[in-house]
């Protein structure tokens, strides 16, 4: 199983644009060729962000902005480890 390696501060997860409306949030102190930089995938949906974390694929979370589904990836503020 894919062990995501979160990072301590919001600043180290960046989201990368696939396609409109559609991210991937990666850990960014880590090199991309990583697999333990992925953290996981968001998209938007209505006025909210759905959050599909790895390590809870069953159990995605809904957001109200990006920067919050960037904040659910950070290492202390999981609040699920």
């Amino acid at each position: 199983m894919l062990k995501p390696a979160y990072p301590e501060n919001l600043s180290e997860v960046d989201a990368q644009l696939l396609d409109l409306g559609q991210w991937r949030l990666v850990n960014s102190t880590l090199d991309r060729a990583d697999a333990a930089s992925v953290l996981g995938f968001v998209q938007k949906v209505g006025s909210a962000y759905e959050v599909l974390e790895l390590e809870r694929p069953l159990s995605p979370t809904r957001v109200r902005s990006l920067r919050e589904a960037r904040a659910l990836l950070v290492g202390p503020r999981r609040g699920h480890e």
